[in-house]
């Protein structure tokens, strides 16, 4: 199970897994606020990795997605975090 922490030191910041996730952009979807995050490294790679992060009370869900060529989003693993 992986956790996503957020960062004091570095406000708007997610740490996961020892990675730094960034804010892309935010959306609202069937009544739910999901952010897309990326990561600084894979922002430098140009790599299609991304996460959605829905929060909701005080849990939040991660979807894990691959970007596909379509510009589409393929659902991956979605991992239990606490905020």
């Amino acid at each position: 199970m992986a956790y996503v922490f957020s960062s004091p030191s570095n406000k708007g910041l997610l740490e996961f897994d020892s990675a730094i996730f960034t804010k892309v952009e935010s959306k609202i979807e069937s009544g739910n606020l999901k952010t897309l995050f990326s990561t600084q490294q894979e922002e430098r790679q140009k790599e299609s990795r991304v996460l959605f992060l829905t929060l909701r009370d005080r849990d939040a869900e991660i979807f894990v997605t691959r970007k596909t060529g379509n510009n589409d989003y393929e659902d991956g693993v979605i991992y239990e975090c606490k905020p």
